[in-house]
């Protein structure tokens, strides 16, 4: 990670002052990056010289302006939050189903900006970002033991439900894939 400190990012909530941090590897450390997956009610909240670090996931699941910031043009998404907009009943469900709301709400506002920047550069306007950003998303609907799994095997399964529907992605776009046995 650190043999490229330009290239790589990653988002921390320092929750003491309110804000969201974007990190460089060079500025990662140990703490910084337990306190990006420390989500609240599961894990505890990371205390860094007296302030305090959550799971930024309620401020981005995918930090896109980031990347555009950085100077990309083109972004790969892989999105497995829950999109099927299905309210279930049980507190691990809602848990998850409140995450499901804020991280849909801004990838969707996201996505907006980036349609109305291109349509604006495709007018020959300048548009927010000034030049044009290709999306490609790879989106699927995986079943809430893919996010909270308990036994050995299910990590096994879940990497598995990843691995094909990346494949299935790959070649409803045409995409031909070299797989090595």
């Amino acid at each position: 990670i650190r043999s490229s400190p330009r290239a790589a990012t990653f988002n921390v909530y320092n929750f003491t002052r309110q804000r969201h941090e974007v990190r460089t590897a060079d500025k990662m450390t140990e703490d910084l990056l337990i306190s990006g997956v420390s989500l609240p009610l599961w894990f505890p909240p990371v205390t860094i010289d007296k302030e305090v670090y959550i799971d930024p996931v309620y401020a981005t699941d995918a930090n896109l302006e980031e990347a555009i910031r950085r100077g990309a043009d083109e972004l790969w998404v892989i999105w497995t939050v829950s999109e099927g907009g299905e309210w279930k009943n049980g507190p691990i469900h809602h848990y998850f189903q409140i995450i499901e709301a804020a991280a849909n709400s801004s990838l969707r506002g996201v996505l907006s900006r980036i349609k109305r920047n291109n349509t604006a550069i495709e007018a020959g306007m300048i548009g927010e970002f000034g030049r044009r950003i290709t999306v490609q998303m790879l989106t699927a609907e995986v079943p809430l033991h893919y996010l909270f799994t308990l036994r050995a095997g299910r990590y096994r399964e879940a990497v598995e439900l990843g691995v094909e529907a990346g494949r299935l992605w790959c070649r409803d776009q045409g995409i031909e894939l070299n797989l090595v046995s």
